[in-house]
């Protein structure tokens, strides 16, 4: 169930009661919170979502929320736009406008797939890192994202760093 609050118009997902998540074991806590936190940004994808917003529509806390939103922007999972020095908000990362690939690729021991991504702030290329569960699946490790207009200098950049590392010339 998905509620919205009058005075914010956050949606909000349904969240278990308080008593009954501080009596999770910590693992799974935070799963769920990262899950949570991940659904708050997902529901308000269209204008965004603070750190406050998040915190006056649940029972985390902003130490907390900040954390979980840090390892998703790592993670390529979700991207910030700062409103001013003090107001940062979160959007999912955009739609999956065309894989690059069907499969994963394995480079050096690492699975990356890489994506085109578009929101509405533009059009960019989603490289993201994963790692093998011991259940033989894939979870998200790393991601790196790159506005679209912005390839050709960064592929610059790459050839550059990996020519001085190296010697070559």
């Amino acid at each position: 169930m998905v509620t919205m609050t009058d005075s914010t118009k956050v949606k909000t997902p349904e969240l278990i009661l308080y008593k009954e998540w501080r009596k999770y074991p910590p693992k799974m806590r935070e799963r769920y919170n990262v899950e949570k936190i991940k659904e708050f940004v997902g529901l308000n994808k269209e204008k965004g979502i603070t750190v406050n917003a998040i915190e006056g529509n649940s029972y985390f806390d902003r130490h907390l929320i900040s954390h979980v939103l840090k390892m998703l922007l790592a993670k390529g999972e979700v991207y910030s736009h700062n409103i001013d020095s003090k107001t940062t908000m979160y959007f999912p990362n955009g739609n999956v406008v065309d894989s690059i690939g069907e499969t994963n690729v394995e480079i050096g021991g690492k699975f990356y797939s890489v994506y085109k991504l578009k929101n509405q702030f533009g059009h960019y290329i989603y490289i993201q890192e994963k790692r093998r569960t011991p259940l033989e699946s894939f979870e998200v490790s790393g991601g790196l994202i790159i506005p679209t207009e912005s390839k050709q200098g960064f592929l610059r950049f790459l050839e550059e760093s990996f020519k001085n590392e190296h010697g070559d010339k």
